[in-house]
């Protein structure tokens, strides 16, 4: 018994540990802003949350799991359930905004930002397998700000490391694939953004796996939005930062509008990506054509006590 209440005591301290923690969290507190458990546990929890909840809709639904609920049974199980997802929407929207505090001390993620925008503004002279190493010749030219710690940087053609000191000696050949004007913008925005980062961040930068957005997404991105909007201007900037929440907002729209046609409400937590995942550009792209699609089937049909009959949108 004594075994017992001490391990309920320890317990106690360490949730009383942990709510501490959350409530004092400042960026400067972070000395390792990579730390693996950061924003992740509470995204995992909402998404079981959400996918449990839309489960207990769905046995609502079903008159043979609940032809012995009274009426009022049945209007208090949803209205308790509607509560959860209305309580898990708030705290999605909360853990993608880091609760206010941002994982990098702002809303700006310069790591995914520097892979998505020069990946595509720069994907005629850069293609796939170029822009680390057309970044490590950009930087030279501006004073070497890259120093990793094994010296190594990744050949994103092989996908192996590889020496710093090697690659650098390919600088002519990366400097060749630009006309002049367009190498000195690319020197111009690689300067930004290696003095955005950290320098320790940024002497790990360039041993990442490269930028992987689709030959469709870097066309329409870069034809319509990167080439024409400069990262070193802040109106600018803000702008491209301001499509992943547009997305998301427009795709809780088309959420709740194709869900009202079977006279249900819902929201989804797994539709606010991690910190990881915003803070760039157009990051949540996937989150506007998709969302309407997997949740407009249920307008397909409206629910009645004995028949199912096809209605529209």
């Amino acid at each position: 018994m004594g075994d017992a209440w001490a391990q309920a005591l320890w317990k106690t301290k360490r949730w009383s540990d942990d709510l501490n923690l959350l409530t004092s969290w400042r960026p400067t507190e972070l000395p390792d802003s990579w730390a693996p458990i950061h924003g992740w546990a509470l995204a995992r929890v909402l998404a079981v949350v959400a996918i449990l909840a839309v489960a207990g809709f769905v046995a609502l639904g079903r008159p043979w799991l609940t032809r012995r609920w009274s009426v009022a049974a049945r209007r208090l199980g949803r209205r308790v359930l509607v509560g959860v997802l209305g309580v898990s929407a708030v705290l999605a929207v909360a853990t993608y905004v880091d609760f206010g505090v941002f994982r990098y001390g702002t809303y700006l993620n310069e790591w995914d930002f520097y892979h998505y925008y020069l990946g595509t503004k720069y994907a005629h002279e850069l293609g796939y397998t170029n822009l680390y190493g057309a970044t490590l010749a950009a930087d030279q030219e501006g004073g070497l700000r890259y120093h990793n710690p094994r010296n190594q940087i990744r050949d994103l053609t092989t996908a192996q490391l590889r020496d710093v000191s090697e690659v650098a000696a390919e600088s002519a050949r990366y400097r060749a694939r630009f006309s002049d004007s367009r190498w000195r913008e690319f020197v111009a925005d690689v300067t930004w953004f290696k003095m955005q980062l950290p320098a320790h961040r940024w002497s790990l930068l360039l041993a990442d796996h490269g930028y992987n957005g689709t030959p469709a997404w870097s066309f329409v991105v870069g034809g319509l939005v990167s080439r024409h909007l400069s990262v070193r201007n802040p109106v600018s900037r803000w702008l491209m930062l301001a499509l992943d929440p547009l997305l998301l907002l427009a795709a809780t729209v088309a959420v709740a509008w194709a869900l009202a046609c079977a006279r249900h409400f819902s929201w989804s937590s797994s539709s606010a990506p991690t910190t990881c995942c915003r803070g760039a550009i157009s990051r949540a792209r996937f989150c506007a054509p998709i969302s309407p699609w997997l949740r407009c089937w249920p307008c397909a049909w409206s629910s009645s006590a004995t028949t199912r009959s096809p209605v529209s949108c």
